[in-house]
């Protein structure tokens, strides 16, 4: 609750020293060719410590106070405000998940915002059995004796059954969420589905930011969901009012949906999760209703245009059942693709 407050509080003067304190004895015509970028760092690196105690593990972060007030007057108030976290310098976050602070933290130091890779899959563990011993020649080993299925021919597994097609008149019921996409040849070659690919090509080239990403080296995260994290980062600071951020966040999100070129595969195990990280994405955003509706109306048009391969998934379809604004949602964007 003091949080929400702090944002609507008055703004106070940062804490720490200021460039003017710190320098007093220079002249006044030295100090005003000084460039405002530069007086910032002075009381960046002069302010005190300010402490965010993030997530459910309660990890803590250190950031210079005048740096995290520098960022959005809500963040501003919540440093210099009349309440306790300013009284104790440490605000505790706990909604909020330690990768999207540290990128949140980057940003702010940096003014960067590098791309999120996506993190490898962990590497199997050496097969070790061929390290054993073997035995001398002409002395047969116990496990060498054929076993008795062994001498059968090899059977390759029957592929899974297509799910049957169920009655056109589909009840809200129980195992709705099991009725295919109705069979069509290219699918996603359709009218519908062109259209919606432009609408959404369209919608992801209008978004802009306050000002363009910063080119340079430095920190390239790493994430298990990389559009997810994208969006998480973008609630952050749509929140605290980091405008830069959050348009930036929105971009990179639009954009990596896009290059994931999300097709349905049972055997390509990075197929797979990137279909399921779209399933957490879209559970993300319907999860709450205070997500941004910015963020809710990108994420439902690309999911009206991937429907095709998105419905194949099962958490999908029960997400689809269990969330009667997405199904609406997907519906409308469907029958309005061409408007």
């Amino acid at each position: 609750m003091a949080l929400q407050l702090a944002r609507r509080e008055q703004s106070s003067p940062s804490k720490g020293i200021t460039y003017e304190e710190y320098s007093p004895s220079r002249p006044s015509s030295s100090r005003c060719h000084e460039t405002d970028n530069m007086r910032l760092r002075y009381s960046i690196a002069l302010s005190e410590p300010f402490r965010f105690t993030i997530g459910p593990e309660k990890r803590v972060f250190t950031m210079h106070s005048a740096l995290v007030a520098s960022q959005s007057p809500a963040l501003d108030r919540l440093v210099n405000g009349a309440f306790k976290e300013a009284r104790e310098g440490n605000a505790e976050l706990e909604d909020v998940d330690e990768e999207t602070f540290i990128r949140f933290m980057y940003f702010a130091y940096t003014g960067r915002y590098g791309d999120v890779q996506e993190r490898p899959d962990p590497v199997p563990a050496p097969d070790t059995t061929s390290d054993m011993p073997t035995a001398p020649e002409g002395e047969a080993k116990k496990d060498d004796a054929p076993a008795a299925d062994s001498l059968e021919e090899s059977v390759e597994p029957e592929p899974e059954p297509e799910p049957k097609p169920v009655s056109a008149t589909l009840s809200w019921g129980a195992g709705w969420q099991n009725a295919p996409l109705p069979t069509r040849k290219k699918i996603t070659d359709s009218v519908i589905f062109q259209a919606l690919n432009r609408k959404y090509t369209a919608k992801v080239a209008s978004l802009t930011a306050e000002g363009p990403d910063v080119p340079g080296g430095g920190m390239t995260p790493l994430s298990s969901n990389v559009v997810l994290s994208h969006a998480k980062l973008f609630v952050f600071a749509e929140f605290w009012g980091v405008d830069r951020l959050a348009g930036l966040a929105l971009q990179k999100l639009g954009n990596a949906m896009q290059d994931l070129k999300i097709t349905w595969s049972k055997r390509d195990r990075k197929k797979k999760r990137h279909v399921e990280n779209v399933v957490e994405l879209v559970k993300y955003c319907y999860g709450s209703d205070d997500r941004p509706e910015v963020l809710v109306s990108l994420v439902t048009l690309y999911a009206a245009y991937k429907l095709p391969v998105l419905w194949k998934n099962s958490n999908f379809r029960k997400l689809f059942a269990q969330h009667g604004g997405l199904a609406a949602a997907v519906v409308g964007a469907i029958v309005g693709a061409e408007d």
